[in-house]
């Protein structure tokens, strides 16, 4: 176990040592110094990939202005069933519309008359 003492101790000498390399100035050799551009150079990326990586492609965009991958696709899914359910309507889904928009009758449905007959009656 280190003491306060012994503790104190080597920070004084670290500090002594530390004190010492700060006031010597010894400049690095050429060869080193070329070593180390050399080294950093390469481990750089090119300028031109670091260019085309910035640059979102345009499905990105449109990607993130509806929410996201997931919101594109849920989009994408109803649209399929939309599309499916469009083409190949099930026969209960004609007397649902026929129910809902009294398109049974042979008069047409007129949605203004309907609104003010509501409007009339109350």
């Amino acid at each position: 176990m280190m003491t306060k003492k012994s503790k104190n101790h080597i920070d004084t000498e670290l500090d002594g040592l530390f004190a010492k390399l700060r006031s010597e100035d010894t400049p690095l050799s050429e060869d080193l110094v070329a070593a180390i551009l050399a080294d950093a150079k390469a481990q750089q990326p090119l300028q031109s990939n670091v260019s085309a990586r910035q640059q979102p492609a345009w499905w990105r965009g449109i990607a993130d202005a509806i929410g996201g991958w997931r919101a594109a696709g849920a989009l994408a899914a109803c649209t399929a069933v939309g599309l499916w359910i469009g083409y190949a309507a099930p026969d209960s889904l004609a007397d649902f519309s026929d129910f809902v928009f009294n398109t049974s009758s042979e008069e047409p449905f007129d949605a203004i008359s309907t609104f003010d007959d509501l409007l009339v009656e109350s």
